[in-house]
């Protein structure tokens, strides 16, 4: 999971420019993220939607969101764990086509 969320950012910003299958893969990261909440989908946003040479360690980004490094490890795990699941359909499917249209135009 942490090398889709690494290209988050690229995925977004050339989203026209993609194979099929990273096309796939935008689709199902945005599948998966949509079952998080707001907060939960912000926390990993902060960290991985930007160019991949500004993407911040997990000890800076524990640092900023000013908690424990331990506690943010935990806090991130868990998010990792519940976007391994497969997802066949989105979780608020009109929101996850809405986004990823206003991406392709």
């Amino acid at each position: 999971m942490r090398y889709f969320l690494r290209r988050w950012y690229e995925y977004d910003q050339h989203i026209n420019e993609l194979s099929d299958f990273d096309k796939q893969c935008v689709i199902q990261l945005y599948v998966r993220l949509s079952y998080l909440t707001e907060d939960e989908r912000q926390l990993l946003a902060e960290q991985f939607h930007k160019p991949v040479d500004q993407i911040p360690t997990d000890q800076a980004q524990a640092k900023v969101k000013g908690i424990d490094f331990k506690a943010y490890i935990r806090i991130r795990s868990e998010l990792f764990r519940r976007l391994r699941t497969y997802r066949q359909k989105p979780f608020n499917r009109d929101k996850v086509y809405k986004d990823l249209k206003g991406l392709i135009s």
